[in-house]
């Protein structure tokens, strides 16, 4: 800048960076309470000889608060300034700039003031321009994808959009070759270490606290190999995940932000109009399957056509799925992973969010193709980290049988998990189990075995012992007596022992291939009966 033509930095070189907000002339003593971040703060030299018990802590304040550096007007060059403060401004990286006296203080002002301006002012119209370039993805069909190009285009870096979890929602590379590179895209998603990470360091917490953009260094152990830029996508009090520029080649500049925050805006837009879009299909979901539950037959033709609304052929057989996670109630992110898997898998079917499950309606020929679809989901799950229990109901010919489905899949997912150790159960696996769930307890009450395992479970909590579990795990092997004693831990002759106990409690010989059924069943019978 002409203006300053014929200043000189003395110290503090390595701090010519700073970025200057605004500039401020004034006494060294008006400003010692008051230090502005960004500010370029310009003093003459009495400034500094009048009150040499400021000197010392001058310095090293300023650095402190943020100040872009300091201006100094002199005659005689470096012999005003003492030579402590040109020290700290080395090891600070502060800048001091001597201006020579005749110069006046008011052009330097005005000069920087202007270029201060006019940059805010070109900053503005950028701002603008962006904001209006993805505004346009809103008009042109609310869809990430389209916004992660926009911004990609933009920004010049890679764009990764996730969900509250990191599970991808929308990717734009700036490659021109091979940009959907299954490689490049595993680079640019979060990965699950660096998800912890921040986690750990309150990086995501303050994200969604601030609502502001921040810049991640680059965590080569947590895989993050460059700098990130990442904003918080939230709309009210909802947040619905986050927007990162994967930075490689170039540094983050101030429009950087901007436009990343301006798509964080946008991606809050269109998410939350797909959520309104996607809970009102759900609700209209939600009281179809009400219907069809009834099995009312009058009301066939009108459900056959409420059905193709969403795609779906109430024509063909009918079966149900019933999804739970582990410990906890189905999410609205488990309910749309499932839509979006169907999705993907070109399998057609209706989830409906019910109680404590998502049901899945789908039209099947056979039982076994709800229980191949069970296993490929949980497999999937166990993947992306959902821990799914899965009870299946049997195919019927026709919707008006569809009841007995869901109750069939409701009961393989109360009894299976419990009796059977398995997360992914159909009701024709219970067997006798079925029988077990729905016997009246008074016959419970005069079968022989079962008061024989209500002897063992007294004797258990008594003793702080744990025969039931013995024996239990005893006829689960087929009285395997090695297996038995590796699943529990115990050395052969301690099993023996606890069978022998078990045997003079009871009054049964468990050699005896009938006791040990009738014991087997007893044991099923008392868990489902002790767990409801």
């Amino acid at each position: 800048m002409p203006a300053l033509a014929t200043v000189r930095v003395v110290a503090g070189e390595k701090g010519l960076a700073n970025r200057i907000q605004w500039v401020n002339v004034t006494e060294i003593a008006e400003f010692v309470d008051r230090p502005q971040e960004g500010e370029l703060l310009c003093i003459p030299t009495s400034g500094l000889t009048a009150q040499p018990d400021l000197q010392t802590a001058l310095i090293p304040s300023l650095a402190k608060h943020g100040l872009a550096g300091l201006v100094v007007s002199t005659e005689q060059d470096l012999h005003d300034i003492p030579s402590l403060m040109l020290q700290q401004a080395n090891e600070l990286d502060f800048p001091i700039i001597i201006l020579p006296e005749k110069a006046l203080f008011t052009k330097i002002t005005r000069a920087i003031s202007k270029r201060i301006q006019n940059e805010r002012h070109a900053l503005m119209q950028k701002s603008l321009q962006i904001h209006n370039t993805l505004t346009q993805v809103v008009l042109m069909g609310d869809d990430l994808q389209l916004l992660a190009k926009a911004l990609t285009a933009l920004v010049r870096c890679p764009v990764v959009i996730e969900d509250p979890s990191f599970r991808l929602l929308a990717y734009a590379s700036w490659s021109e070759v091979n940009e959907a590179s299954q490689e490049r895209l595993q680079q640019d998603c979060t990965p699950r270490p660096l998800f912890i990470e921040l986690g750990k360091r309150g990086v995501l917490t303050q994200l969604r606290r601030s609502r502001q953009p921040a810049r991640i260094p680059p965590l080569p152990e947590q895989g993050l190999i460059s700098e990130r830029i990442v904003a918080p996508i939230v709309a009210g009090q909802e947040f619905y995940g986050y927007v990162w520029i994967v930075v490689r080649d170039q540094t983050p500049d101030e429009l950087d932000m901007i436009a990343i925050q301006h798509a964080a805006t946008v991606a809050a837009l269109i998410l939350l109009k797909g959520k309104a879009i996607y809970e009102a299909e759900s609700r209209l979901k939600s009281a179809l399957l009400d219907e069809l539950l009834t099995g009312d037959t009058d009301l066939q033709k009108t459900l056959v056509i409420k059905a193709r609304h969403f795609d779906y052929d109430l024509t063909q057989g009918q079966q149900i799925l019933l999804l739970q996670q582990r410990d906890c109630l189905p999410s609205a992110s488990l309910h749309r992973w499932l839509d979006d898997l169907l999705s993907q898998w070109h399998i057609p079917g209706l989830t409906v969010k019910r109680a404590q499950h998502l049901v899945l309606l789908l039209p099947s020929e056979s039982t076994r193709n709800g229980e191949a679809l069970a296993r490929r989901l949980w497999a999937q799950g166990q993947s992306d980290e959902y821990d799914l229990l899965i009870g299946v109901g049997r195919t019927y010919p026709g919707w008006d049988r569809l009841s007995e489905s869901y109750q069939e899949a409701q009961e393989a997912l109360e009894v299976g998990p419990l009796l059977m150790d398995e997360a992914v159960v159909s009701f024709d696996a219970l067997g006798v189990l079925h029988w077990l769930r729905h016997l009246p307890p008074d016959l419970r009450e005069k079968n022989r075995f079962s008061q024989a395992i209500q002897v063992l479970a007294e004797h258990d909590a008594r003793r702080q012992s744990d025969l039931l579990e013995t024996l239990e795990t005893y006829l689960d092997t087929g009285q395997n007596g090695q297996e038995t004693a590796r699943r529990l831990y115990l050395h052969r002759n301690t099993l023996r022992q606890r069978l022998d106990r078990i045997q003079d409690l009871c009054d049964l010989e468990l050699n005896n291939s009938l006791v040990s059924l009738n014991l087997h069943v007893a044991i099923k019978e008392y868990k489902l009966s002790h767990n409801n």
